[in-house]
């Protein structure tokens, strides 16, 4: 008998695009960022444009990350807005953990700020969105640092 696949879907996907090098823990910051902004933030409270905002952090060195442009993409028919973009990476394997969780955070503020310049979304409103997400983030950086 088939069985239908369950699959879930959440308004924050986030992943990373990380070297080897770089610590888990650090690299582990983005999921623990988007499990948060998903259980703080209601999407759809900001249009009906956006359902999900998909945050990859691009983080390596430039050889190893060339193949990876920063880049802001909407998918229309899914209604993702894909947030590609490189991180520092000097500054990323020299940061300690709580710092590095500060640097995340505004790094994530940063690329919102530029899709909101560069891929304007007819009935999404960004400058709510991006008040909501600085409102909550000092809850998640005082919260303990997922390792």
């Amino acid at each position: 008998m088939n069985t239908p696949e369950l699959q879930t879907h959440t308004g924050f996907e986030f992943t990373i695009i990380g070297w080897h090098e770089i610590d888990w823990n650090k690299r582990s910051q983005n999921y623990s960022l988007g499990q948060f902004l998903e259980q703080r933030i209601d999407l759809s409270t900001f249009g009906s444009k956006i359902e999900s905002i998909r945050f990859t952090p691009i983080m390596g060195p430039p050889p190893a990350i060339a193949p990876f442009p920063s880049e802001i993409i909407f998918h229309r028919s899914r209604k993702e807005l894909g947030l590609y973009w490189r991180m520092d990476y000097e500054k990323v394997m020299n940061l300690s953990l709580p710092d590095f969780k500060t640097y995340l955070a505004d790094f994530f503020i940063e690329v919102l700020e530029i899709a909101k310049v560069t891929k304007r979304i007819r009935d999404f409103d960004y400058d709510g969105f991006i008040a909501a997400v600085k409102a909550v983030l000092p809850e998640w950086l005082a919260a303990e640092t997922v390792h």
